[in-house]
């Protein structure tokens, strides 16, 4: 399976954009051209659920206007390849929580679009999700699998004989300035955000790949200054924190994380003490 999944599309982490994950289902996608392209593309792009109200998170409406345009950007990519006049996207949401309308709480969109999708055709039928996968299932050949899409119905009113394989329009930028939830914002969360703005989560593989590009010119190191296991003693949070690494990973290490740290917390107009290990903000 590996060879069809673009393995480096971020799973869910509310401080990676979904014009990231747009951005690496484009390239993965350019990287399969003609005869490699997938037939069948899934694609998730979540940020239109938000964070809410969540301290440090980006604000609400940044979100959904993030998800707007990446979703925008990737089906006007999607048509401008050969494969578009052969195909057909469903966009839909996973559940409709929070999206109640007039009529009733479990309503959400579906939105259908392709060369041969009649445009500004507003369809009334009532479908399910359950429809996508049935409709899907009929265009491949597949057979069912299980009552539910057995006894489904295919998408019937949407479909034009006067196809249209121009490419949409390239979406508008995004006019929502980028913006944050207000409130107090964990160390944690704050690292996490400035890993999120490059595309990654945090983890120690992303830190151990990056450690040694962080800082170009690092403080010179005290020639008097050597550690080892056996000096690991009960010592305040920062001088064990130092201990622990210079052991672990040599001085030269432990100045590029205190370098970068102390770039971090600049930018966040915070106290070194507060990306510390054992200090208090």
């Amino acid at each position: 399976m590996k060879q069809h999944l673009a393995t480096g599309f971020p799973g869910w982490d509310r401080m990676i954009l979904d014009t990231y994950r747009e951005k690496v289902a484009e390239n993965w996608l350019k990287a399969h051209p003609g005869a490699k392209f997938p037939h069948f593309i899934y694609i998730w792009l979540p940020d239109d659920h938000t964070a809410g109200r969540a301290p440090c998170y980006y604000t609400p409406d940044y979100y959904v206007a993030n998800n707007d345009y990446a979703t925008a950007k990737f089906i006007h990519y999607l048509s401008t390849t050969p494969q578009w006049k052969h195909m057909v996207v469903f966009l839909t949401e996973d559940d409709a929580q929070s999206g109640a309308d007039h009529i009733d709480a479990h309503r959400t969109l579906a939105l259908a679009m392709g060369p041969w999708v009649k445009q500004g055709f507003l369809e009334t039928n009532l479908y399910s999700q359950v429809n996508i996968l049935k409709t899907t299932e009929a265009i491949f050949g597949l057979p069912p699998m299980s009552q539910w899409d057995q006894n489904a119905s295919v998408f019937r009113g949407i479909w034009t004989d006067h196809p249209d394989f121009a490419p949409t329009p390239k979406p508008t930028p995004i006019q929502i300035p980028v913006a944050f939830n207000s409130g107090a914002c964990t160390n944690v969360k704050l690292l996490r955000r400035e890993v999120g703005m490059t595309g990654h989560s945090l983890s120690g593989k992303w830190f151990k790949e990056h450690e040694d590009t962080l800082e170009a010119k690092l403080p010179p190191l005290a020639k008097d200054v050597r550690y080892s296991p056996t000096t690991l003693l009960k010592v305040p949070g920062p001088e064990q924190m130092k201990q622990e690494w210079v052991a672990a990973k040599g001085e030269k290490s432990y100045d590029q994380v205190m370098a970068y740290l102390r770039r971090i917390a600049a930018k966040h107009h915070a106290p070194l003490a507060a990306f510390r290990a054992g200090e208090d903000e």
